[in-house]
């Protein structure tokens, strides 16, 4: 896992961070890592985080996904595991990208919605570890997703007492230059 920037955000609660990486990020040590998926779509595709979560770790989103923890799919398109042992990352939200009734941008904000109801319900989220959500199979174009992850990922910082890291991991290099750039 090689890191390419990491960027200091003020908030009333102290320093935090927003760290790049590039890398697998179901490796990434982390309370919390969100994924996304096609509506009601949790295939285990190759080369995918789904199919990394079912290949290196024995996750199944798609079973997963019959008895959340948290089940917000009508409200906000997402839903959260129940906690997990013995992994890199305690629990997985996996947010509904395309198939929803929200736009891109608006599916990014319910992430950090989801990170704001955890916090609510005293389930200790500091870090969160996520992958420029939508942009592999689903086909969403990265520079629609960059400036929505940056944004909501400074507002969580800054407005949540817990959340102290937003780790964005990109597969390739040239993925992670561009919120690099951002």
């Amino acid at each position: 896992m090689d890191r390419i920037n990491v960027i200091g955000v003020e908030t009333p609660f102290g320093l935090r961070t927003i760290e790049l990486m590039v890398g697998d990020v179901t490796e990434v040590p982390c309370d919390l890592l969100a994924v996304s998926a096609f509506r009601g779509g949790y295939s285990p595709t190759q080369g995918t985080v789904l199919g990394t979560l079912s290949e290196r770790h024995g996750i199944s989103v798609r079973d997963e996904a019959r008895q959340p923890e948290i089940d917000l799919r009508n409200q906000f398109g997402i839903w959260l595991t129940r906690r997990f042992d013995g992994f890199p990352f305690a629990r997985i939200l996996c947010v509904e990208m395309l198939g929803a009734q929200d736009s891109v941008a608006s599916a990014i904000e319910n992430v950090f919605v989801g990170v704001a109801i955890l916090e609510a319900k005293a389930v200790g989220v500091s870090s969160l570890a996520l992958p420029f959500l939508g942009t592999g199979n689903q086909g969403i174009n990265r520079e629609e997703v960059v400036s929505p992850l940056i944004s909501n990922a400074v507002r969580a910082l800054r407005r949540s007492q817990s959340l102290g890291r937003v780790i964005f991991v990109a597969r390739e290099e040239a993925a992670a230059r561009l919120i690099s750039d951002e």
